[in-house]
C-alpha cells in the first residue's frame, strides 16, 4: 500500500514504471551480477542532476532540479530509435525510414515522453541524492495565466508563478531546444524519529455506562439524516446556517478570487484554501442582502508563493440563508421506522448502546495506547499544518466519523472545526500516522479484502445506505485506502494492547 494518507501514487513508481516501458533489454536473472539497464540508467542519473534545496517550511523543501543535456539527448535518440523500427513513412517500407525524417516526424511526441520520464526520475534521483523521505508527489511550480477583475469589474490576463499537482505540469513544462530540463517543485517529507518501548503500555481498564444525554445525542444524529436544509426568510443568520454569498477575495489591490452565489457555512471555515476562523462571529446576525468582511492570512502553501503570509481580505454579501431543520422524534415517525411509539425507539437506542459499551470500552483502551505513543515520541512537527497536511489528516477523520454513523452535514460542521481552530488535533493525527506507519512497516501489518468489505457493510449499515453504493463513494475519494489505514491502525492498537500492562480502574 502507499505510504502517504491520501493514497495518491508516489512519483518515484511512475518512474520506475516509465523507464520499464521503455527499456529495450531485458530483466537479468537473479543470480547475475550486471545492474540492470535501468539501474544503471538511474545511477547515472543521481551522479549528473544538479540540485539546490531549501527549508521553506516544517518539513517542507523546495527543491531545483537540473537534468543534463547528454541524458536528455541519449534518451531522445533511445525513443527516437524505438520509434524508427515501427514507423511507416510514405516512400519507406516500415522500419526502414531514415533517422533524420523519424526525427522530423516524431520529435515532438518523443519530447513528451521524455519529460514526462525525466520528471518523475529526476525527483526520485533528487530525494534520494538529498536523503529526503517524500510523503507523496511533489508540486511543481510553473507560470500560468489567469484573470484577474479589478475594483471596476475590468477582466484582465495577468501571468503568475503557481505550484501545481505533476500531470497538469507536464501540460506546461516542454523540453527545450538546447540547455537542460530545469523545474522547481516543493515536496513535503516525513519526519525522522525512533519508536519507543512497545511492550508493557500502561492501560487503565475504563468503565462506561450509558447517559440520558448520549440517548438524546445519538437520537439527534440519526433524525439528522432526515433534515433538509429550508430558505430563513427575512431572519437572521444563525450559527450553521447554509448561506449563498457573492465573495471576493483580496490581497493589497488584487482581487484574488470573485464568485456569485457561492455556498458557505456560517462558521468558521477555509475559502480557496485560505483560514477563516472569524467568519462565523462575522456573519451570524446579519440578514439577506447584508456585507460582512473578515481579515485573513494567506497560508505558507498557497499555490502562488509570491502571496505567502499576506494580508487577505474576504468580503462577502449575503444572497440566501438555509438552516437545517431537523424533525423531531414522534410515534408517527417511531412507526414508520417498526416501532410502536418514540418512547421504544429511546430504549431500543438505550439497550444499542449499552450493547455498543465493550466496544467504546476498547476505543477508550487504543486511545490511551495512543496518547502514550505521542507522549513517548519525540517528533519535530509543524505547530500550523499546511493544506496538503491538514487535508490527510481531515480524509482520515473522515472515514472514522462515518464509521461511527456520523451523517454528512454533522461531519462536514466537525471538519470545518478542525480545519481552521483545532491545529493541535490536526497535528496529533498526523503525528499518530508517522508513529503508526512506522510500526506497520516494523511488524509487517496488512489489512486484507475481506476485512475491508466487512467495514464497509457496517458503514453501510450505519448510514442506511446500500453496500455498493457505499463501497463506490469511497472508492471515488481514496477512501478504501483509507479505511485500509484504520483498520491497519485498529489491528496495531489491539497487538498492543495484547502486550499492554492492564490495571482496572479505582472505584
Amino acid at each position: 500500500m502507499p505510504d502517504d494518507v491520501t493514497g495518491s501514487t508516489d512519483p518515484r513508481d511512475e518512474a520506475a514504471t516509465a523507464l520499464q516501458e521503455t527499456e529495450a533489454g531485458e530483466t537479468p536473472d537473479a543470480g547475475a551480477v550486471e545492474p540492470s539497464e535501468q539501474e544503471a540508467f538511474m545511477t547515472r542519473l543521481k551522479e549528473a542532476i544538479q540540485v539546490s534545496r531549501e527549508l521553506v517550511g516544517p518539513l517542507r523543501y523546495r527543491m531545483k532540479i537540473g537534468v543534463p543535456r547528454e541524458i536528455l539527448e541519449e534518451r531522445m535518440r533511445d525513443q527516437l530509435k524505438e520509434f524508427q523500427r515501427d514507423a511507416v513513412i510514405p516512400g519507406f517500407r516500415r522500419g526502414r525510414a531514415p533517422m533524420i525524417l523519424v526525427e522530423k516526424r516524431f520529435a515532438p511526441e518523443v519530447g513528451e515522453q521524455v519529460v514526462s520520464q525525466f520528471i518523475g526520475a529526476s525527483f526520485m534521483a533528487a530525494t534520494e541524492n538529498e536523503k529526503l523521505d517524500p510523503i507523496g508527489d511533489p508540486l511543481v511550480q510553473i507560470e500560468v495565466e489567469e484573470e484577474r477583475i479589478d475594483d471596476a469589474g475590468v477582466s484582465r490576463r495577468q501571468k503568475v508563478e503557481k505550484l501545481v499537482d505533476v500531470e497538469q505540469a507536464l501540460d506546461a513544462i516542454k523540453l527545450p531546444r538546447e540547455g537542460p530540463l530545469e523545474y522547481t517543485c516543493e515536496v513535503e517529507v516525513r519526519p525522522d524519529f525512533e519508536l519507543p518501548e512497545l511492550d508493557g503500555i500502561p492501560i487503565t481498564q475504563p468503565k462506561i455506562e450509558v447517559r440520558d444525554e448520549d440517548v438524546d445525542v445519538e437520537l439527534r444524529r440519526r433524525l439528522m439524516r432526515f433534515g433538509t436544509f429550508e430558505p430563513v426568510e427575512g431572519g437572521p443568520v444563525e450559527a450553521d446556517d447554509l448561506l449563498y454569498v457573492d465573495l471576493k477575495i483580496r490581497s493589497g489591490d488584487e482581487i484574488l478570487e470573485s464568485l456569485d452565489n457561492f455556498d458557505v457555512p456560517a462558521r468558521s471555515t477555509v475559502v480557496k484554501g485560505i483560514a477563516l476562523p472569524t467568519f462565523g462571529e462575522a456573519i451570524v446576525g446579519k440578514r439577506q442582502g447584508d456585507t460582512a468582511s473578515v481579515e485573513a492570512v494567506i497560508p505558507e502553501d498557497y499555490d502562488r508563493p509570491d502571496l505567502r503570509g499576506k494580508p487577505a481580505t474576504v468580503e462577502t454579501v449575503i444572497r440566501e440563508i438555509k438552516r437545517l431543520i431537523v424533525p423531531p422524534l414522534t410515534d408517527e415517525k417511531a412507526k414508520e421506522w417498526g416501532f410502536d411509539s418514540a418512547a421504544e425507539v429511546r430504549d431500543r437506542l438505550r439497550q444499542t448502546l449499552q450493547a455498543e459499551a465493550d466496544d467504546a470500552a476498547q476505543a477508550s483502551r487504543r486511545k490511551q495506547v495512543e496518547d502514550y505513543l505521542l507522549e513517548k515520541t519525540p517528533m519535530d512537527l509543524p505547530q500550523a499544518l499546511s493544506i496538503r497536511q491538514t487535508d490527510r489528516v481531515l480524509a482520515r477523520r473522515t472515514i472514522e466519523l462515518l464509521r461511527m454513523g456520523f451523517p454528512e452535514v454533522e461531519i462536514r460542521r466537525r471538519m470545518d472545526e478542525m480545519r481552521v481552530r483545532a491545529q493541535d488535533q490536526a497535528v496529533r493525527d498526523l503525528k499518530l500516522a508517522f508513529v503508526f506507519d512506522k510500526i506497520a512497516k516494523q511488524w509487517e501489518i496488512e489489512v486484507g479484502e475481506d476485512e475491508i468489505n466487512g467495514a464497509i457493510a457496517d458503514i453501510a449499515a450505519r448510514q442506511n445506505r446500500r453496500f455498493d453504493r457505499v463501497r463506490d463513494d469511497l472508492s471515488r475519494n481514496d477512501g478504501i485506502y483509507l479505511l485500509a489505514m484504520q483498520l491497519r491502525d485498529a489491528k496495531i492498537a489491539d497487538r498492543l494492547l495484547e502486550k499492554a500492562n492492564l490495571q482496572e480502574a479505582s472505584g
